[in-house]
């Protein structure tokens, strides 16, 4: 005791204690600011505490307090019905992961057309370390588009199972966009470590043999000039 001076320890590790919770929910409220508009404060802050007490920071960054967000999301009873927002989260993650990626080298159409024909049966696309792809069955990023523009509480609902991929593209801006089945399955392929021959038999259940090539070029194309090559 220095007579008064000061604050007991047991107070100041309160203080701090305070302190730090507080910047761990500016952080997740940061991260998931269209989650927490969705939520609504008395929910939102409910969750907070929940997750908080659940998952006490262990990360030397803050940057990843918040990655098992959305798992939490999904096993906690209160949110059974309403799926969509363990998605939104793990949405919002996803746009993150990918604003956070390393950079690489991109290659462009013009370099992948130099490839020689022997070459192409074994190619192995290797993606950018940006790329994500999302399986959602909830129109979760719906709900994160509307949320852009309201600042009300809208409901996600239930939905047919969507495809997405997200990046960040080659002026470091991180973008979204739905899929196709048939591109999605071509994504996840070469994400697999498969090559283009793989590519070109999974085309074949769904086109005649001799527009295949083209087929599976024409997405190469794409993805080359939205840098995800």
């Amino acid at each position: 005791d220095d007579g008064g001076a000061g604050i007991g320890i047991d107070l100041g590790l309160g203080i701090y204690r305070h302190a730090y919770q507080a910047r761990l929910r500016e952080v997740l409220g940061k991260d998931h600011a269209r989650l927490a508009t969705a939520l609504g404060d008395a929910r939102w802050d409910a969750l907070c505490v929940a997750y908080l007490d659940a998952h006490p920071s262990r990360h030397h960054s803050l940057r990843h307090f918040g990655d098992a967000l959305p798992a939490f999301l999904a096993a906690h009873p209160s949110f059974d019905a309403e799926p969509e927002f363990a998605e939104l989260a793990r949405f919002e993650r996803t746009l993150l992961d990918c604003f956070d990626a390393p950079a690489a080298p991109l290659a462009t159409w013009a370099q992948l057309q130099a490839v020689p024909p022997s070459d192409w049966p074994g190619l192995r696309l290797r993606l950018s370390p940006s790329v994500r792809r999302l399986s959602l069955a909830t129109d979760a990023v719906i709900l994160w588009l509307a949320l852009a523009d309201r600042p009300a509480s809208p409901r996600g609902q239930r939905g047919e199972a969507s495809e997405w991929l997200c990046w960040r593209d080659a002026s470091l801006v991180t973008q979204f966009r739905s899929l196709t089945g048939e591109e999605a399955a071509l994504l996840d392929h070469f994400l697999g470590g498969g090559d283009f021959a793989g590519a070109c038999e999974r085309l074949l259940a769904s086109h005649p043999a001799d527009v295949v090539p083209a087929r599976a070029l024409e997405f190469l194309a794409g993805w080359s000039t939205e840098g995800l090559v």
